[in-house]
């Protein structure tokens, strides 16, 4: 997850989700899947991204947790690249908590408590890899606490970088 202003990261070891796909053919890319279950461990970040911005008295490595609410996301499919093997979409209905270190705040769309909050994906039939874009997305962080320093600020847009592996093996063929 990064900060786009203020450059903070806050990287996490591992992440988890659960959901289903409709199945068949000729179904409509809209609302063809959902994440009942998203999870996120061991998330850090080693505090400012340039050392002259580290307020005083943060420790080096910063621990926090990242949760997932507003669960059902909305898995939405858009297109579909035939010759690459290739479907795109958006996850819809994202919404994110964030805490640690003092510092509390919301991972949204468009308010604290909207959940619209929409990251785009790929995913490839050939590697069974899902993997969240940086672009077309509208996450932003809210209500920022005072004890976030400056390292994260209520505004400032969010990006996600996923990879991952979906199993069973999914082979999508048209949105």
């Amino acid at each position: 997850m990064r900060d786009t202003t203020t450059g903070t990261v806050v990287t996490c070891r591992s992440s988890a989700a659960n959901g289903t796909l409709r199945s068949g053919s000729g179904l409509p890319g809209y609302h063809a899947g959902s994440l009942s279950a998203v999870s996120f461990s061991s998330c850090s970040s080693p505090g400012a991204p340039r050392l002259a911005r580290q307020p005083a008295g943060l420790p080096r490595r910063l621990v926090f947790t990242l949760q997932a609410g507003g669960l059902p996301w909305h898995v939405n499919f858009s297109s579909y690249n035939a010759a690459k093997g290739a479907a795109r979409g958006r996850i819809g209905h994202l919404h994110l908590t964030f805490s640690g270190a003092g510092c509390t705040a919301v991972i949204d769309g468009t308010s604290a408590t909207a959940d619209d909050g929409q990251v785009a994906f790929r995913y490839t039939d050939s590697t069974s890899q899902l993997k969240v874009l940086t672009t077309f997305g509208n996450l932003h962080f809210c209500n920022v606490s005072a004890g976030c320093l400056g390292l994260i600020n209520s505004g400032d847009t969010v990006t996600l970088t996923v990879i991952c592996t979906v199993t069973p093996t999914q082979v999508i063929t048209s949105p």
